[in-house]
């Protein structure tokens, strides 16, 4: 090697050495800001590294059942109260609910065309009553009708009257979401027990977590049982993440933003949560990744540094 060749290739490798544990020590950072980048392009809003320590241990989940729901309801049930009535039951229901706007409203009009609708009007909360070709109609709660042998049960329950006659019951029930099965089982699938809870009627909780394979739902009917799930976890030994409010867990994401301690996402739905959760567990994944990438240049660099020194003693 020549005399000019030698300080030139060592003052290279001891700014290659240098750099590489600059980036080793700076990984961390590095990995976060990128990650930060990356969630504020999909509505995501990270906090600061220290709030997400316990991220690449998660292995539970805990979301409200409003997080795997499209908003909307859809019958699941129609009990006609004569044999043969199934088929005017949904016909004048429907009809009648393209007269309105709530949701109970909407799901039955989904279920039928229009009809001829006159005189519809809405009856203090209890239901609606209006004329549907020339019939007329009234949907609401069963007791409004005199429907005294409903006995509850899980959904949204209305009686259809027809010409004075009650036709029958139909149920509604809550819509899941088209995608939220494969996320529960891709979350499944990478180490994160999902859970869903809800202050909801627990058939209702129970119904929708089997539609969505979930195996594990936790029906909260008072205000603080959530933060007493949550604590039981984690004395369980798990380490949890929480969709929802600020109730001791080890990783929050939240929709209530800016919040410093949480991840603030535009929307709680189980997709988004998903990805979110993806997005904090990645920063740990990347620093280790860049920490490794550095760790292997500085090797080299003292290999180089090393084999210059030796050349120039012989």
């Amino acid at each position: 090697m020549t005399a000019q060749l030698a300080p030139a290739l060592v003052a290279v490798l001891t700014l290659a050495l240098a750099v590489a544990l600059a980036a080793y020590v700076a990984a961390p950072a590095l990995a976060h800001a990128l990650a930060r980048r990356r969630g504020r392009a999909s509505g995501v809003s990270l906090p600061a590294r220290a709030a997400l320590a316990a991220a690449p241990h998660v292995d539970l989940l805990v979301a409200d059942a409003a997080a795997v729901t499209t908003g909307r309801l859809r019958v699941v049930d129609v009990a006609p109260a004569r044999a043969g009535d199934e088929r005017n039951l949904r016909w004048f229901a429907g009809a009648l609910g393209h007269g309105a706007e709530d949701p109970v409203s909407r799901a039955l009009a989904r279920s039928s065309p229009r009809g001829h609708l006159s005189g519809v009007t809405s009856q203090d909360g209890l239901g609606l009553c209006g004329s549907v070709d020339r019939h007329p109609v009234r949907v609401g709660q069963p007791a409004w009708l005199g429907d005294l042998d409903h006995g509850g049960g899980s959904g949204s329950t209305v009686a259809v009257e027809v010409d004075g006659r009650l036709l029958g019951r139909i149920t509604l029930a809550a819509e899941p979401r088209p995608d939220a099965a494969a996320t529960l089982t891709a979350l499944a699938g990478r180490g994160i027990e999902p859970v869903l809870v809800s202050s909801g009627p627990a058939a209702d909780l129970e119904r929708l977590a089997g539609e969505v394979g979930t195996a594990r739902c936790v029906h909260l009917p008072g205000p603080g049982d959530l933060s007493a799930l949550v604590s039981g976890l984690r004395a369980e030994g798990r380490v949890v993440a929480l969709a929802g409010p600020d109730c001791g867990a080890d990783l929050r994401l939240t929709d209530a933003g800016p919040d410093p301690g949480a991840v603030v996402l535009d929307e709680l739905d189980i997709a988004s949560v998903a990805a979110a959760l993806d997005l904090a567990r990645s920063v740990h994944r990347t620093a280790r990744l860049l920490r490794r990438v550095a760790l292997a240049l500085a090797v080299l660099a003292a290999a180089g540094l090393g084999a210059v020194a030796l050349l120039r003693l012989l």
